[in-house]
């Protein structure tokens, strides 16, 4: 399913022949970090507009010989634009007669280290640094890092006070003992880093660096406090979060070729958002819906969201009712155009299988056979937690769950807890031998070797798989381990 998330996507990266192996301190390596499986298998080019030809002299002080790697992005993926040798006087460019799209570039050295060029249309221009301070740029013919640079320097001493004001406000509140006297500090110091900053972005309101640096910072959301004149947080988040995205102009794709998007998508959804379906809910459709308009970030957005929250790779426990809530609202046949229609069928039938198990609702029934040939059922079990318990007796992760699980039900039982254990893609001799093996003959032991009886009923990414009932047996609990389940009844026991 990752695979085929990724080719719907379509990102559009240029491939190349090979890896560059070095990577880079705060710099991007040309792997991406997902796994090759989840990869298209051949080159996707992107298409966008380019400005070729592309020509950059780079000059490095004190360098003598070596090579040189320029290396481009696309939200999360990282990839080779091109590679040179660097002359013993420190010499190399960069060429390509097509151009490269707009974005941030990295300039890597086979040793780790590396500077930044930000490039839009002046893909002829140069550049002189020095060995040993990289960081000391000079460009000449890219507005885009000429500004990149001159802010760099500019804003350096203004965030070495901000962050010393900041010391000095941690634990302080409106009333202490000089709390007022800080906050003034910090504040003028804000708004002498905005009147500089904003003198640049009047002057290149289009410019690809003001897109850029008012894209990545934080808004600025000034703190409420409650009756005992503590942060209210839960109101600072609120305004915080429905600020986050007003600075990013979601009609300009060259912001996809920076870091900004990706970080600012995965600072959203991971950390200003509550980590729970609902919230999570509420938080994707508002950014959804803000993108409507933008096919680029619409796509992309879809894509990663859903990818993030495909049950295998997600630890959230009910990561399935973000996916299906992902395609059942975002991967339809008038907003995911990008992707055939036998593709969104595959989505959406993965996405049914999973719905009717969810967290929250009635758990469904099932009727297989037992060992005896009996048929049992869920709902005719009379404790008031049970276990639905799926596994395959040759499954490795299985061999070292049910042993937990069986000595958490034997001390568990007296106190209402049953076990509907069901076996999947086996026979009936592993089923029988495995039973007697493990001592698990006091469950609900159940097989059927068509599926016909479990099919559609409760959702399985990979054995074991474990869900929780509670006596009004809703889903309360799924994706567990052993340990988790007592704090799921204890937690279900509390709320009635």
């Amino acid at each position: 399913m990752r695979v085929l998330l990724f080719i719907i996507l379509s990102l559009g990266l240029m491939a190349c022949s090979e890896n560059n192996s070095q990577g880079a301190n705060n710099a991007p390596s040309s792997s991406s970090g997902t796994s090759e499986s989840a990869r298209p298998s051949g080159p996707v080019i992107e298409s966008g507009d380019t400005n070729g030809p592309m020509k950059i002299d780079i000059t490095v002080t004190g360098k003598i010989g070596g090579s040189a790697y320029l290396i481009g992005m696309y939200t999360d993926q990282n990839y080779r634009v091109d590679s040179t040798g660097v002359s013993q006087s420190g010499t190399f460019t960069f060429e390509s007669e097509e151009g490269i799209p707009p974005g941030l570039y990295f300039v890597i050295f086979p040793d780790n280290r590396n500077f930044q060029l930000l490039i839009d249309k002046d893909q002829q221009f140069s550049v002189r640094t020095q060995d040993n301070n990289l960081g000391a740029v000079q460009v000449e013919g890219c507005l885009e890092s000429e500004l990149f640079y001159q802010v760099k320097t500019l804003e350096a001493p203004l965030n070495n006070a901000l962050a010393a004001v900041d010391n000095q406000l941690r634990g302080l509140k409106p009333g202490d003992n000089g709390y007022d006297n800080y906050k003034s500090q910090k504040d003028r110091l804000i708004k002498e880093k905005a009147d500089k900053l904003n003198e640049i972005y009047s002057k290149y309101p289009n410019n690809l660096f003001t897109k850029f640096k008012n894209g990545g910072k934080n808004p600025t959301v000034d703190y409420t406090y409650d009756e005992s004149g503590e942060i209210d947080m839960i109101q600072y988040l609120w305004e915080f979060r429905n600020a986050y995205w007003d600075d990013i102009d979601f009609n300009d794709a060259r912001l996809l070729r920076t870091p900004v998007i990706q970080n600012k998508l995965k600072q959203y959804i991971d950390k200003y958002t509550i980590q729970h379906p609902d919230s999570l809910k509420i938080s994707i459709d508002f950014l959804m819906n803000n993108v409507a308009n933008s096919p680029e970030f619409y796509k992309y957005f879809a894509n990663w969201i859903a990818l993030n929250f495909e049950p295998s790779e997600t630890k959230l426990m009910d990561s399935q009712a973000i996916y299906v809530h992902m395609v059942k609202n975002y991967f339809t046949t008038d907003k995911a155009v990008w992707s055939s229609p036998a593709e969104l069928q595959g989505l959406n039938q993965r996405a049914t299988e999973m719905e009717l198990s969810l967290v929250g609702l009635k758990a469904p029934d099932v009727v297989s056979t037992n060992p005896k040939g009996q048929q049992k059922s869920i709902y005719e079990m009379k404790q008031d937690y049970i276990v639905v318990y799926m596994y395959n007796p040759d499954c490795e992760h299985c061999q070292e769950e049910t042993p937990k699980l069986k000595a958490f039900y034997d001390s568990w039982k007296r106190n209402g807890l049953g076990v509907f254990a069901i076996a999947i893609d086996t026979d009936d001799t592993k089923w029988n031998d495995y039973i007697n093996k493990v001592g698990i003959q006091e469950w609900v032991n159940v097989h059927d070797p068509t599926n016909k009886s479990i099919y559609g009923k409760y959702f399985v990414d990979v054995t074991p798989e474990l869900y929780l009932l509670n006596p009004d047996r809703k889903i309360i609990g799924k994706n567990l381990k052993t340990h988790q389940v007592i704090e799921m009844i204890e937690k279900d026991k509390n709320q009635r």
